[in-house]
């Protein structure tokens, strides 16, 4: 029998200024009050520490555009490693966090990843720190990377010892078994945003006929190796608006939050387009309900980020997305979707043709994120019950 009222802390990335992180702490939190409506949550980031998921970023006056740098890895491993390691701050806020708790869910999110073993030198903290404090955790809804080296595979084995690991997709399921030699426990499940449809009942302050999700293209080069010049690419997105403007379409332009994104749409296209009373470009977000607000202002909605896309086909838009890395691929795919991908490079004209034809019907494509909703459920139900 299920007990009640868990107090539950979840530790992931949610404080991130890219707000598709809040979208999959906010969907956790909901997926959890819809098996135990009694159940308390909390949130911790592995930068900032515990934080309030209501509480709204403070802007940055951050207005320079980062470039993608190479670094050579083991040197910048071992750094990392030394600094989280050695961090007293970090693991004075995490055992603040962790002791009280019922539960720690890590996830969701992409947070399997070998970013030069920062995340994983995070989680074996707190692994070792749930164990020492005999507070159970479990690894909930994880994306994972492809590629590990040996020290961050080294500090994972650590992390997921006798552990179920649910993951969010198909792809990360066979690169968890690939990094464990398969002796691994593994559930393959679905990101939590498929959730986020609650939210659809926050309303925009105008409607528009299409919103428009601009990401920086240095977000393809670093995480797929496909090579665009960001005047390049800023010129697709101008052309494609000039020509919506041009059909008196109301359009909407607006980011998940992450700088280089926000500095990629203002620099490049805001200040190199004719501005037109029917063309809006939404501030900067600073909490998920504003992401859910620009999805929501159209019934169509053309976008890269993942958790702009997932929460917009979950609350019964019509999606067209890029298909520019393969956690997105993937995600897709498990969901039968994938028809809604178009090729990073691509044609402003067809885009164009298919914004302007989704337009004059109804979307109705068979999608399985009710299948995927109640085995989420199902198996949120079982970790709730230890």
């Amino acid at each position: 029998m299920k007990r009640k009222g868990l107090n539950i802390g979840v530790i992931s990335v949610g404080r991130s200024e890219n707000l598709g992180d809040a979208v999959i702490s906010k969907s956790i939190e909901l997926s959890l009050l819809e098996v135990d409506n009694n159940t308390n949550v909390s949130f911790f980031d592995l930068d900032y520490g515990e934080y309030s998921l209501e509480e709204s970023l403070e802007p940055k006056e951050n207005t320079k555009i980062s470039s993608f740098k190479k670094r050579t890895y083991y040197p910048r491993a071992f750094y990392n490693l030394f600094r989280v390691l050695t961090d007293a701050n970090f693991k004075n806020k995490l055992e603040s966090f962790v002791h009280d708790k019922d539960l720690i869910l890590i996830g969701g999110g992409h947070l399997l990843i070998d970013n030069y073993c920062y995340f994983s030198a995070k989680l074996y903290l707190v692994a070792n720190l749930c164990l020492k404090l005999k507070v159970r955790y479990e690894i909930w809804c994880v994306g994972v990377s492809k590629t590990h080296s040996l020290l961050s595979k080294t500090l994972l084995k650590s992390v997921l010892n006798y552990k179920i690991v649910y993951t969010r997709d198909t792809n990360s399921t066979l690169h968890i078994k690939s990094i464990m030699g398969g002796k691994v426990k593994v559930k393959s499940l679905m990101d939590p945003a498929i959730f986020i449809g609650k939210f659809q009942a926050i309303k925009p302050i105008k409607k528009y006929d299409v919103a428009i999700g601009i990401m920086d293209p240095g977000e393809m080069v670093r995480h797929s190796g496909v090579y665009v010049t960001r005047e390049d690419f800023a010129l697709k997105y101008i052309n494609l608006i000039n020509k919506l403007l041009e059909n008196k379409m109301n359009i909407l332009i607006f980011t998940n939050g992450n700088n280089n994104d926000f500095l990629f749409s203002k620099n490049y296209i805001y200040e190199k387009i004719i501005l037109k009373d029917n063309l809006h470009f939404a501030k900067k977000p600073v909490n998920y309900g504003d992401i859910i607000v620009s999805l929501n202002s159209s019934n169509i909605v053309f976008a890269q980020r993942l958790h702009a896309l997932l929460p917009a086909l979950v609350m019964n838009k019509s999606v067209i997305g890029l298909e520019w890395d393969n956690k997105l691929k993937s995600i897709f795919s498990d969901l039968g979707t994938s028809s809604s991908l178009l090729k990073p490079n691509f044609c402003y004209e067809n885009i164009y043709e298919i914004i302007i034809n989704e337009n004059n019907k109804v979307n109705k494509s068979y999608n399985k994120i009710d299948e995927f909703r109640a085995l989420y459920l199902e198996c949120l139900e079982e970790v709730l019950n230890g």
